[in-house]
């Protein structure tokens, strides 16, 4: 009878805290500010598993086990902790409630070490998924023909916005005489090939309109002896050079 009254009181009891055993003392953090270190991500050669912790934060119960209290607090057996990846340190950190001063706990690193290398692992993967569809844009980009514009032995792209403030300035410089004579169906037509290039994108439209009407007002027919246009193609370039068109 004894013995079996033995049995029913140890069932009873067992899992719960007793204040009485006498426990090794919890080790302080490693970091007072931040908490213990519980994973050092893989680093070497090409080798860098720290980029692809940022941002790494995780909580929860199952990181912790065997609490008991040393303070005057008297925790269960679990208590939350949380994990964040500092990129100062390169290292996960892990944080509970009261700290050492109030509980000691068994860390379950082998927890912890699957999860940071899932994310690793995830993160990975989507950086690779990224670096192949920007690849992809790219060779998509250098494929497509380039629209532009050509007149008078001069391109304009619409990649190249500068080159084509600095061409609506020279075609609104032309002369209605002389050596740089066009007509106006023609300088107008020229205006709004290079007004086409950036339909849709108010303020390159409103760049191009700017030095086009810029060059009418003060180049164009002012200077005949500027027969091939030298003088005035360099006010333009200085002009957007200068970032004043």
């Amino acid at each position: 009878m004894r013995i079996i009254a033995a049995i029913f009181l140890l069932i009873i009891t067992s899992g719960c805290t007793s204040d009485n055993v006498n426990h090794h003392p919890p080790k302080p953090y490693d970091n007072p500010k931040e908490g213990y270190i519980v994973y050092t991500p893989k680093s070497g050669y090409q080798i860098g598993d720290g980029y692809f912790l940022k941002g790494f934060h995780a909580s929860g119960l199952h990181y912790l086990d065997n609490c008991y209290g040393v303070g005057s607090l008297k925790p269960s057996k679990q208590l939350p902790a949380n994990l964040s990846y500092s990129e100062i340190d390169e290292v996960i950190y892990l944080r509970y409630p009261g700290g050492p001063s109030m509980a000691r706990c068994d860390i379950n690193y082998e927890v912890i070490r699957s999860e940071a290398e899932k994310y690793i692992a995830a993160s990975r993967s989507s950086a690779i998924a990224q670096s192949d569809a920007d690849l992809e844009h790219r060779n998509k980009q250098v494929s497509r023909p380039q629209k532009k514009v050509e007149f008078g032995g001069y391109v304009a792209t619409k990649e190249n916005i500068l080159g084509s403030v600095v061409l609506a300035c020279y075609t609104g410089s032309l002369d209605s005489v002389g050596m740089l004579y066009v007509s106006k169906e023609e300088q107008s037509d020229r205006y709004k090939a290079l007004l086409g290039l950036y339909e849709g994108e108010p303020a390159n439209v409103k760049r191009i309109s700017n030095a086009y009407n810029f060059a009418r007002r003060n180049l164009s027919d002012r200077y005949p002896l500027d027969t091939m246009g030298r003088y005035r193609a360099g006010v333009c370039d200085q002009m957007v050079t200068k970032g004043k068109l």
